[in-house]
């Protein structure tokens, strides 16, 4: 059995949608929501009409450290981070949490998220040929199998907005010694509509990738990915808001990586960072920075126990 970790912000027909079917598993102790401060009345209904569900209140939109709350109520040994947007059903979970128990080392399990309106995978082609349980660098935090000891251990997320925040996930639990594992046949629906991207999001894609390769990298990867990313921005951004929309979030990032910077703990993987090389640098540009991190088409296979 597991515990489901929800965050939600003003999206209540997608959340109440959600809830519906996660009622009928069979596999789920207890679904945890926290309302991320959301103007809908999604708090007051959704006590009302799922009085199972444990929900906690923010005070304000929190982002994804809502999340780190949600986990602070966690009763089980696994937990669910699920969109408030995705489903899972019991198939699939069974198998990555059947996977998750015969492999203690595991730290985070990353699922195979379907687009429903498209039908494909939103890892893009780059999963194709994958057919068992592999070493993973990222995640989709739209849905994710967590070790809850684990989670805990790295100190849950960092304080990051809108993007990247399971890169730095995945690779912080790398680094203090847990696995990430993939499979594609552990799969879950994004149920959409996707909501439009904000105009924020350019700055924030900068800002957090940056924060999340200067505290984790090897600073030559990182003066090197910089170069690249805020080189390919300016392109993108065709000299407009230039400061405003990469300077300026790209020393942040800079800061605030060096700053939570640890050389005490051991650097990741080897083979976790030749597959970030693969595909920060050798596959092809892209406009959007976020799909520059997908996984690559040959990771290596992991054995299915400890």
């Amino acid at each position: 059995m597991i515990d489901v970790v929800i965050v939600t912000y003003n999206r209540k027909p997608l959340l109440f949608r959600n809830l519906d079917r996660l009622e009928s598993s069979s596999l789920i102790r207890k679904v945890i929501v926290v309302d991320n401060a959301s103007a809908d009345g999604t708090l007051g209904e959704g006590r009302v009409r799922y009085p199972d569900v444990h929900w906690i209140a923010s005070t304000a939109n929190e982002g994804c450290i809502a999340w780190n709350r949600g986990m602070e109520a966690v009763r089980t040994p696994w937990a669910l981070i699920l969109d408030d947007d995705c489903f899972v059903q019991d198939d699939p979970l069974e198998q990555a949490c059947a996977f998750a128990a015969r492999t203690p080392s595991i730290g985070l399990a990353a699922f195979n998220v379907i687009s429903e309106k498209t039908g494909s995978s939103e890892w893009g082609a780059t999963i194709d040929g994958i057919r068992t349980a592999t070493d993973w660098p990222n995640a989709i935090g739209a849905c994710m199998l967590t070790n809850t000891q684990a989670f805990r251990n790295v100190g849950g997320y960092k304080d990051f907005f809108l993007c990247f925040n399971d890169l730095e996930l995945a690779l912080n639990l790398w680094r203090n010694g847990y696995r990430v594992v993939f499979h594609p046949d552990w799969t879950a629906c994004h149920l959409g509509p996707r909501p439009a991207p904000s105009k924020r999001r350019f700055a924030y894609e900068i800002r957090n990738l940056l924060w999340t390769a200067w505290g984790h990298l090897d600073m030559p990867f990182c003066f090197a990915l910089t170069l690249k990313f805020v080189s390919a921005a300016i392109f993108d951004l065709s000299g407009r808001r230039l400061h405003e929309q990469i300077l300026r979030p790209a020393w942040t990032g800079i800061q605030k990586g060096w700053l939570m910077r640890d050389r005490s703990k051991p650097k990741v993987p080897p083979h976790i960072r030749r597959l970030l090389f693969k595909n920060l640098f050798l596959s092809g540009r892209t406009r959007s920075l976020r799909n520059r991190l997908m996984p690559p088409l040959q990771p290596r296979s992991v054995k299915d126990h400890d």
